[in-house]
């Protein structure tokens, strides 16, 4: 019965409705939900997060850098770590620092990445003291980001060894 209700509201454009069915029907992806369900969960966190509901702007940014019910899309879904951080989400404060401090979907900008941990910080949010529900899109980004550090290791590896061959010459 709760749930029509919530599906009437969220249908009148209501953010906070739209943000509830996306977390009754996708919540956490720890459940076993079906891929269809999460697709269409996602278009009611879409929904909510357009009209600046930071919490879904936050799972928006998750699910973009997951490829949840959404194409994979890491630009985007720092953009929404971005909306949702100004609103003073901490969270979404925190996963936009790591970006800014990676370069993974937007420029790295060692400054800005520094200004907004200290933001997440000030909410209490470090990397050792994530709340368990968005561990897994923090744990995400920085597993991202030790791969391309991984991928870049033996290509600057190389292209050092490479330039001391020229310099040999």
């Amino acid at each position: 019965a709760a749930f029509s209700w919530f599906r009437i509201a969220a249908d009148a454009g209501f953010a906070d409705a739209q943000f509830l069915l996306w977390e009754a029907i996708a919540g956490d992806g720890t459940d076993g939900t079906s891929e269809e369900d999460v697709v269409l969960a996602a278009r009611w966190l879409q929904q909510a997060a357009v009209q600046g509901h930071a919490e879904a702007q936050f799972h928006l940014g998750v699910s973009l850098s997951l490829g949840r019910g959404l194409a994979q899309d890491e630009e985007a879904a720092v953009s929404w770590f971005q909306a949702a951080a100004e609103k003073g989400h901490a969270a979404a404060q925190f996963n936009f620092a790591v970006a800014l401090r990676s370069g993974l979907g937007v420029v790295a900008n060692v400054t800005a990445a520094d200004h907004w941990f200290q933001k997440a910080a000030e909410q209490g949010v470090q990397e050792e003291g994530i709340v368990p529900r968005i561990a897994a899109g923090a744990r995400y980004l920085a597993q991202r980001v030790m791969a391309m550090m991984g991928m870049a290791a033996p290509m600057h590896r190389a292209a050092s060894e490479e330039q001391d061959r020229q310099t040999d010459l």
